[in-house]
């Protein structure tokens, strides 16, 4: 059964203007969700556009990407080669 919108149960996404208060939105959400899942191995930050994560342990370099999909890419293939000692006990910085 469709729905009054269309589609199976009567709901369809609710477009954005891709206005500057989204952008920020969507930015805060991606940069808090890498800092959640990596933040007690690599210190997450943004500047001019760059993700870049630097590994907690000092060891290589620091990760750099263009978006946080690609920097969240690059801290698993990091990790999966050298992973990070994590102490549970610290907070995200």
């Amino acid at each position: 059964m469709s729905g009054p919108h269309g589609g199976e149960g009567g709901t369809r996404p609710v477009p954005h203007d891709g206005g500057s208060d989204w952008a920020a939105e969507q930015f805060k959400l991606a940069k808090s969700a890498l800092e959640w899942s990596w933040g007690d191995a690599y210190v997450i930050t943004v500047e001019a556009g760059e993700w870049k994560a630097v590994r907690r342990d000092g060891k290589r370099e620091p990760l750099r990407a263009g978006s946080p999909t690609e920097l969240r890419d690059a801290i698993w293939a990091d990790y999966s080669a050298l992973p990070v000692p994590r102490d549970p006990g610290r907070a995200a910085e």
